[in-house]
């Protein structure tokens, strides 16, 4: 991720550098520190080696995290063998139930209105496409009625036709065809 650094007379003085900057020590506090341990430095060369060394533990936090993550993708991973995942709609569930709860703490914490906000969003399209999904079930199983009852009036038509002999055996034909597209 970062390149290797060159040594530094400071990298002696780390430890007590870090806790001094950490502290709230300014860069000429700690400039006058070092000096009087008998390490003269420049401010810009302090102040330089600081930005460096928080950068370096910023990537050392970054990897940390990444590693972590990764365990957890291969337990969930692990788990997801033994036990199937949670379907999408239990999840959708669950982020209500986060939603609420960040809800009622958000009256302590004004930020969290935010993450509540951005939450929602998915939740809300998810109630929207299963309302799409509804509604297209219902027409299907419409449709399904209306040629089931097509199909079941044109059998007993030609079942009346033939017991009757009032169709000619051409146009049973025919209704026998429409029967095999239905």
């Amino acid at each position: 991720m970062g390149m290797k650094r060159k040594a530094s007379k400071l990298d002696a003085h780390g430890a007590r550098l870090e806790e001094w900057f950490l502290g709230g020590k300014t860069l000429a506090e700690a400039q006058a520190l070092l000096k009087a341990e008998g390490c003269a430095v420049s401010l810009s060369r302090l102040s330089d080696w600081w930005q460096a060394r928080q950068n370096m533990r910023q990537e050392e936090v970054l990897l940390g995290q990444i590693a972590s993550g990764a365990r957890q993708c291969r337990d969930v991973e692990a788990a997801f063998g033994k036990d199937p995942a949670p379907e999408l709609e239990t999840i959708i569930k669950l982020q209500r139930v986060l939603i609420m709860r960040l809800s009622v703490s958000a009256h302590a914490d004004p930020e969290l209105l935010d993450l509540v906000a951005r939450l929602t969003k998915p939740a809300m399209e998810w109630a929207k496409l299963s309302e799409k999904r509804a509604e297209r079930e219902l027409a299907e199983q419409k449709y399904r009625d209306v040629v089931s009852e097509r199909k079941r009036a044109l059998e007993a038509e030609v079942g009346k036709a033939r017991a009757g002999g009032g169709l000619t055996e051409e146009t049973l034909q025919k209704i026998e065809a429409e029967l095999r597209l239905l």
